[in-house]
């Protein structure tokens, strides 16, 4: 994974929406609802197809007040687990 320069997007066709500041992410294959915890739900928000995976980084350092490797895992596990179930893609 490239920090620096790899642009992230959600998939056009998972449908998804925020209750209580909390992201649900409808899988109507599977039948199921995931519920992103905090820090999932504030990068899929900040996903928009334009911010850097560092940009991310960036921000959950910010918004978050951890460490620099603490965001970077973070990040990974998350890009990982919503790559695997195709709801994010790489734009560049």
């Amino acid at each position: 994974m490239n920090l620096t320069t790899e642009v992230l997007k959600k998939s056009n066709t998972t449908p998804w929406q925020e209750m209580d500041d909390q992201i649900l992410v409808l899988m109507p294959k599977q039948n199921t609802v995931h519920e992103l915890n905090a820090t999932a739900s504030f990068l899929w928000k900040n996903i928009d197809g334009e911010l850097s995976i560092k940009d991310l980084t960036d921000l959950l350092v910010e918004e978050f007040d951890v460490t620099l490797e603490t965001a970077q895992k973070d990040i990974q596990d998350f890009i990982t687990e919503m790559k695997t179930q195709g709801l994010l893609s790489v734009v560049i």
